[in-house]
């Protein structure tokens, strides 16, 4: 009972604080390390406005309503984000150059400031101004911190605040300023309702006008680019990596005519950060490991992105000349129809070693059923479950109801799948244990997050976050085994009670 009690615990602890502890700090070469100080070449300073449309879908440049002229006007390309696919990574990523296995930041539930170099910081150590609109969250001042030369965090007040932001970077100063504007709205939408919804639509519709009043307020004076930190489940959700959460657009506006980043544009939101060093004049960031946006950063930002990206790769240890996107480790886990293999491999292992211990070694013969639960458990998981990944999280109740209907299949299942074994078990065999399943449950953990999806070495720096996802569903496993093995010992309880009760004098 204590040790049901204990996997209760355990199961929801780590459950609910997963997303916060996932995250770690900075690795730790980069504290030593330190961007190389180039000056930039001359013409290539002048004022940059990035406009967030957060959660904006790959296709979704249409449901912004810009006219035809601004389009054609403007330069495309396809950017990927990073993974995990949250927002306080990508906003993080876009201006740091670095994906989360170097700044450690892997969810939403990271707090403080971001510790390696950004665009935002080397602009404020160049006495540059740095100014920030939103419409909803503050978590930019969490992250940059408070230093910007102008701020203004939500809804309320939020057209005014861009309007004075727009009335500024109208009027030229002669030294290169960066305004963000970041709109949240569409993001909303996209959680509440889903990107394939109307609403959704609505709010990107709305999302656009503001970024028109942009273009209108900033035609000729300033290069503006148009990004999203991730997209969106058709159904709402984020963070996985699926292609429809991992793409995202960029549309670009410069004051020196069209950017040619061309038809077949895709890179990385990793290359923004390096783009907006050139257009600013500043020093690539330390932890840099982005290109640059061809056909839009100035004329020799791409060769100090190349030596400070050597320089990284020698501050991690890479030897001379290698790809600094090999040494980094991650990998990905395999796909779902890999997933339900395995877990179908694994169910056929455990019914052979059933059968051949059958009576003998009851402990063992209990382990090996519980085992066949979390195996049963998987499969269907794999099969049934659309979003086996972090973008699950963001569905909640919709994602637990389903897990609840796959762990009673499971049950199902493994239950069956006994009593035809039972049928040959030797006369006076202890199947006493036959709904226990909490040995299972730590067996499902592993082979989950282990088995199915890669790699478990490393820890949350270094390991796959799909394999780290897993985890949680492992941790919804030890819950309702816990559960399950409390309410059958409750039950033997009673029966044994009452039944003494009847047979005593």
């Amino acid at each position: 009972m204590l040790a049901a009690v204990y996997m209760i615990a355990m199961g929801l602890v780590h459950g609910l604080g997963f997303l916060a502890s996932f995250n770690t700090s900075a690795h730790g070469a980069l504290y030593a390390f330190r961007p190389i100080q180039e000056p930039a070449a001359p013409g290539e300073r002048g004022d940059v406005l990035v406009f967030v449309a957060d959660g904006l879908i790959a296709d979704g440049v249409p449901l912004l309503g810009l006219p035809e002229a601004d389009l054609r006007e403007a330069g495309r390309c396809e950017l990927i984000t990073v993974y995990p696919s949250f927002s306080r990574p990508g906003y993080i990523a876009m201006f740091t150059g670095a994906p989360p296995m170097i700044t450690g930041v892997h969810t939403n539930r990271a707090r403080g400031r971001v510790t390696v170099d950004s665009v935002i910081s080397l602009a404020r150590d160049a006495g540059l101004e740095t100014h920030i609109v939103t419409d909803g969250i503050d978590w930019w001042r969490d992250i940059y911190g408070a230093g910007w030369t102008s701020q203004h965090y939500g809804a309320e007040g939020f057209d005014a605040a861009l309007g004075a932001l727009l009335a500024r970077a109208a009027t030229p100063k002669g030294t290169p300023r960066l305004f963000v504007v970041h709109m949240v709205a569409g993001d909303d939408a996209g959680h509440e309702e889903g990107a394939a919804s109307p609403e959704y639509a609505l709010a990107m519709r709305q999302v656009g006008k503001r970024l028109q009043r942009v273009r209108r307020a900033l035609t000729g004076s300033a290069t503006v680019l148009a990004i999203s930190d991730h997209g969106h489940m058709a159904r709402g959700g984020h963070g996985g990596p699926e292609p429809a959460v991992l793409r995202t657009p960029l549309l670009a506006w410069s004051p020196m005519g069209t950017p040619s980043l061309g038809k077949a544009c895709r890179q990385d939101l990793v290359d923004v950060a390096p783009t907006l060093s050139g257009l600013l004049g500043l020093p690539v960031p330390a932890a840099n490991v982005g290109l640059t946006l061809e056909g839009l950063a100035p004329a020799g930002t791409r060769a100090r992105v190349l030596r400070q990206r050597a320089a990284l790769a020698a501050a991690f240890g890479a030897p001379a000349g290698a790809p600094l996107e090999l040494f980094l480790p991650f990998v990905r886990g395999p796909s779902h129809l890999g997933a339900m293999a395995a877990a179908m491999a694994w169910a056929l292992l455990v019914l052979l070693l059933f059968r051949q211990v059958m009576g003998r070694w009851p402990q063992l013969r209990e382990l090996l059923a519980g085992s066949l639960f979390a195996a049963c458990f998987t499969a269907v998981y794999a099969a049934a479950e659309p979003t086996m990944s972090f973008s699950a999280v963001w569905i909640q109740i919709e994602w637990f109801g389903r897990l609840v209907i796959v762990a009673a299949i499971a049950v199902t299942m493994a239950v069956a799948l006994r009593r035809i074994l039972r049928w040959r078990l030797p006369p006076g065999a202890d199947d006493r244990g036959e709904h226990i399943l909490a040995m299972g449950a730590a067996v499902a953990l592993f082979v989950t997050a282990w088995g199915l999806h890669g790699s478990l070495d490393g820890g949350p720096e270094l390991g796959d976050p799909q394999s780290a996802f897993a985890m949680l569903v492992g941790d919804f496993l030890m819950v309702m085994a816990g559960l399950a093995t409390t309410l059958e010992l409750g039950r033997r309880w009673v029966a044994e009670a009452l039944a003494a009760r009847v047979t005593s004098p």
